[in-house]
């Protein structure tokens, strides 16, 4: 009767123990159980195009994919690009995503339809009127594998900016009325978007003095310190024919000289001015050349140290123009 009575307590002991160790694992085994979720808030914001003629630039989202199946965005969203410039955002979803870091977000952009429900998705208007389809009609749709590097916290938000390069991104053919603006090609068109945690990204903003009948249009192009090349930056490069191609991010100078360069990761960044001349009078601007300036109140333009979080005012004067 005792051998049984002890073999009874032995057995039990054994199943609570077993129970026990079983209900810890689930706990600490993120693959037995619901894996913590962290929100993502996604933002959409431009560069300047160069092309005076565009007065709107669509791209219509049909989904943002991270490491997942799943579609991130609850609906389709077109957006203005244009709409969006000098650090100004369009909130085009929030989402509850798993717990870790990413290294890849994918989004597909609907070819055929906005979220209006009329043809197409992506477009180019234009200051006479005109519509002008981004993509060959026959194409549903468009998927881009975009490189980034954000980590999700549990019960932390973080907010996931995307900035579209629009002059990277899209091409004109003035010879072809029909075709006149379309899409640069995939691998150029994924390299002209960055997706970045808004957290770690910086600005740089001033104002540019002494521009006055030198150039009719200054764009300010930001590059890695050391990574402008004077030689072949400002040449059209490639069969899309871009220009400053490597600039991480550019923007127009205001005609006041004011400027933003938002959204940029922490580093050490040089700037450069392109002037720009409507020399054939015919309302579009000619690169003439690069200006010649100097930084203000110690700023060095050719290595400027910028943190994340952080705004670095960068005044500058220019002293004339080194000619194309």
């Amino acid at each position: 009767m005792k051998a049984s009575l002890h073999m009874l307590m032995l057995c039990m002991g054994l199943f609570s123990l077993s129970t026990i160790w079983s209900s810890c694992e689930k706990e600490d085994d993120p693959l037995s159980g619901v894996l913590p979720k962290g929100q993502v808030q996604f933002q959409v914001t431009d560069a300047p195009i160069d092309n005076p003629e565009i007065n709107g630039a669509y791209v219509t989202i049909a989904g943002i994919y991270a490491d997942s199946d799943s579609n991130l965005l609850d609906k389709k969203i077109t957006i203005d690009l244009l709409a969006y410039q000098n650090g100004n955002v369009k909130i085009i979803g929030d989402a509850n995503i798993d717990v870790g870091s990413y290294k890849n977000i994918e989004i597909a952009l609907d070819l055929q339809s906005d979220m209006w429900g009329n043809s197409p998705g992506c477009y180019i208007t234009t200051s006479d009127g005109s519509k002008h389809n981004l993509a060959p009609s026959t194409q549903l749709e468009k998927r881009l594998n975009l490189s980034t590097n954000f980590n999700v916290e549990e019960d932390m938000s973080s907010v996931i900016v995307m900035d579209f390069d629009l002059r990277k991104g899209i091409k004109m053919d003035s010879s072809n009325t029909a075709v006149k603006y379309q899409f640069t090609s995939d691998n150029n068109l994924t390299n002209a978007i960055r997706v970045m945690a808004r957290l770690n990204t910086g600005s740089l903003m001033g104002k540019l003095e002494g521009n006055s009948g030198i150039s009719e249009k200054v764009v300010v192009y930001a590059y890695q310190a050391g990574a402008y090349d004077d030689h072949s930056e400002p040449m059209s490069q490639g069969t899309d024919q871009i220009t400053f191609r490597n600039a991480v991010n550019s923007a127009l100078v205001q005609h006041d000289g004011q400027f933003i360069l938002p959204f940029l990761p922490k580093g050490d960044y040089e700037l450069v001015f392109a002037g720009y001349y409507d020399q054939d009078q015919d309302g579009e601007m000619e690169y003439i050349g690069t200006l010649i300036t100097n930084g203000l109140l110690g700023i060095d333009v050719g290595n400027i140290n910028l943190e994340a979080s952080n705004t670095v005012e960068v005044n500058v004067s220019a002293n004339g123009f080194l000619p194309l």
